[in-house]
């Protein structure tokens, strides 16, 4: 995962550990996919096999960084989100109020 990249650590609060933890919470709840088909969509070829998972498992969201994959807005149905445009479509939380 990206996750444990020494660039993230460095803003992770709790380090290693925080990710881990992280990591395990993600696992839990993750839906394991086959895609059925192929797709050739992103600019970069290596990244439409994130498109198929998504639409494999009929994801709203992908998640990312990647300029390659966010230059398409959606894909299908499912939106290409940069993290913290992500968090801006979460609902505030009781204690954020």
């Amino acid at each position: 995962m990206v996750l444990g990249r020494e660039a993230i650590l460095k803003r992770v609060d709790g380090g290693i550990a925080s990710v881990r933890r992280f990591q395990r919470e993600v696992l839990a709840s993750a839906q394991i996919v086959e895609p059925h088909r192929r797709v050739h969509a992103a600019r970069d070829p290596a990244d439409d096999k994130f498109l198929e998972a998504a639409i494999a498992g009929d994801a709203r969201y992908i998640i990312t960084g990647d300029q390659d994959l966010l230059v398409l807005g959606s894909f299908e149905g499912v939106s290409i989100v940069t993290p913290a445009q992500f968090l801006e479509l979460l609902p505030a939380t009781e204690s954020e109020a």
